[in-house]
């Protein structure tokens, strides 16, 4: 990807109570102690990669901390670290991954802190990556995905504007190895979006 197009990328998202900020190596022990803390078994229980804790000790999370920052570099993911702006306390985690900039495609992700649910956070969150994705990377298609049962999840992607468009039968697995089936949606760049001030910088 060439760099011209990458330095356009804003690297600091400022929202109404988060700055969101690019994934950085200095991010990771924050992250790891979330993951492994109070989050735990909410992410454990709806995600496949939350299998054991021992992939969260900081030193063993820089390995896909890194990862995730070159594959900044290519254009295919940005992980964005939000952190609320009263206490600098980490809060949701959103990311566009699996990114084709050729095709105009991305998928998005996010985990909120357990302690940090139910305020509406994540949508915030999720309005500002999405808006990423579309105004910055040039995005007609943002597809997510969620584990069946996953209340949550359900109306946090509606709320972003997001349409379901199938089940896939056993498509996901929880942190425990249990398939389950998934459910999948999709929203192009003129689906609604909730208002929040957002400054791209």
């Amino acid at each position: 990807m060439e760099s011209k197009f990458l330095d356009s990328i804003p690297r600091r998202i400022e929202t109404d109570r988060m700055v969101i900020s690019l994934l950085d190596e200095s991010d990771s022990p924050d992250i790891s102690e979330e993951i492994r803390g109070a989050s735990w078994d909410d992410i454990h229980r709806w995600v496949a990669w939350a299998d054991r804790k021992e992939k969260f000790l900081p030193e063993e999370n820089l390995k896909p901390v890194r990862e995730n920052i070159s594959n900044f570099w290519n254009a295919s993911a940005y992980f964005g670290v939000a952190r609320l702006k009263d206490s600098l306390r980490l809060g949701p985690q959103v990311t566009l991954y699996g990114m084709n900039i050729e095709k105009k495609i991305g998928q998005f992700g996010y985990w909120t802190p357990t302690e940090l649910k139910g305020q509406k956070l994540t949508q915030e969150a999720g309005v500002a990556i999405i808006e990423l994705g579309h105004r910055h990377y040039g995005l007609e298609e943002i597809f997510a995905n969620h584990s069946e049962g996953n209340e949550a999840s359900r109306k946090i992607l509606l709320n972003l504007g997001f349409e379901f468009t199938h089940k896939v039968s056993q498509g996901a697995k929880r942190g425990n190895g249990e398939q389950i089936d998934a459910l999948h949606y999709v929203r192009n760049r003129t689906s609604r979006l909730p208002n929040f001030n957002l400054v791209f910088e």
